[in-house]
């Protein structure tokens, strides 16, 4: 009953969310962290919520450090990126709570797309990495970026035990992803 009632509010939260991609998408991305956190609260474990073209090639799960919630992204690139985050189910629901209660405000504005936007990644790396003068974002002290997820094309992404395959993958023209993941790096 609490999961559906929290579940109804989340929906009608991020699907209100002003994006450049179809709200669906959007949405699903939003959602996942409220699902990661009923999936770890109904077995009381920590969760490892990652994108779908992450793959491992020998991350052996493992608990987050006490009272952190890891984002797993290696440098380079210096940002943050979405593609495997580990944390305790409330992690997960208070990251919910907040990208929810997430105002947009013009430093939301995607000029390139020339729309409002919002996602789960965008948020991401503000908190990270605020534009000069915005305050009005702060991180978390118990969301931390850890190495341990190699973006496809940076250095390390040979070696390294979890990979996310993102938009690069198009831009080197293997697309569809399916079909060239495995030819790139085998599992």
């Amino acid at each position: 009953m609490f999961a559906d009632i929290v579940f109804s509010f989340f929906v009608e939260q991020f699907y209100s969310k002003p994006t450049e991609y179809p709200i669906d998408y959007t949405a699903s991305c939003f959602l996942r962290w409220f699902a990661a956190y009923v999936i770890g609260a109904q077995y009381n474990e920590p969760v490892m919520l990652t994108d779908y073209d992450v793959i491992n090639y020998g991350f052996q799960p493992r608990e987050p450090e006490p009272g952190l919630m890891e984002i797993l992204c290696d440098e380079p690139p210096a940002s943050v990126f979405m593609g495997a985050v580990l944390g305790r189910p409330q992690n997960f629901l208070d990251m919910a709570e907040l990208f929810a209660s997430w105002k947009p405000d013009e430093l939301d504005f995607n000029h390139k797309a020339g729309c409002m936007h919002q996602d789960d990644l965008s948020m991401l790396v503000r908190m990270f990495h605020p534009p000069l003068g915005d305050t009005a974002r702060p991180k978390p002290s118990w969301v931390v970026k850890k190495p341990g997820c190699c973006l496809y094309d940076y250095c390390g992404w040979r070696t390294a035990k979890l990979i996310h395959y993102g938009f690069q993958m198009h831009q080197n023209g293997h697309w569809p992803k399916y079909k060239y993941i495995e030819v790139l790096r085998p599992f």
